[in-house]
């Protein structure tokens, strides 16, 4: 009887631990393929968008998926916006497009970015250093005016490496920058965000990206910029 139980509980234990190393690798692997698409998803945009011509004084949507995945010009009965948002896109991403996107000299460019540089685990001081250089680079070679949304809450996602208030704690360092460089912040927390600070569960269906509804709340804002 005792050895039967002795060989139940390290039969148990391997079964435990089996299933850790399998979950482990299941993660392991899901991040790695994600991490594939980011990197092909962006080399592919990034290359359509240098062979699109020149369009002098375009408004400029640029930032990841948020922005990406919205027809602008539809939504805001327009035909002079570039979207240049990529899914997976990340801050030092922006910096590695500017010549493509200063080539136009915009007379506008909005920016939201920061997700998925805080699920990569990349710091704030390091994302606000990119979003610096950016601005930098906007001011030095174009003559557009800067809006920076801020990155937008999510519902708190364990599996995404980060939480709500991280991002909470970017938007305020964002804010900051802003003001030191004398450009709009455009803080989207409070009408996006419900009583616990998560992301409105009514304005996205996985808890990190818009709606349809997610994303008119958002032009409403941003009409009073255009």
């Amino acid at each position: 009887m005792k050895k039967w139980l002795i060989f139940s509980i390290i039969t148990n234990i391997v079964l435990i631990l089996y299933l850790i190393f399998l979950t482990v690798s299941i993660e392991a692997t899901k991040r790695a393929t994600n991490h594939k698409f980011q990197i092909e998803h962006y080399q592919t945009k990034t290359k359509l968008a240098n062979r699109t011509m020149v369009r002098n004084h375009v408004i400029i949507f640029l930032g990841d998926s948020q922005i990406e995945y919205a027809n602008w010009n539809e939504l805001l009965n327009r035909d002079d916006i570039l979207n240049r948002g990529i899914a997976g896109d990340v801050t030092a991403g922006l910096i590695g497009r500017m010549n493509e996107i200063t080539r136009h000299n915009p007379s506008k460019v909005f920016i939201e970015i920061g997700t998925n540089d805080l699920g990569m685990g990349i710091s704030i001081p390091r994302i606000i250093k990119d979003y610096a250089q950016v601005i930098s680079i906007l001011k030095e070679k174009t003559t557009a005016e800067i809006y920076i949304n801020s990155v937008l809450p999510v519902q708190d996602l364990p599996y995404e490496g980060f939480q709500n208030t991280a991002i909470n704690q970017l938007n305020r360092e964002i804010k900051a920058l802003c003001e030191l460089e004398n450009i709009t912040f455009i803080d989207l927390s409070d009408i996006f965000s419900d009583e616990l600070g998560n992301l409105r569960s009514d304005l996205t269906n996985d808890g990190l990206h818009l709606t349809e509804k997610g994303y008119l709340l958002w032009l409403d804002v941003l009409k009073k910029y255009l």
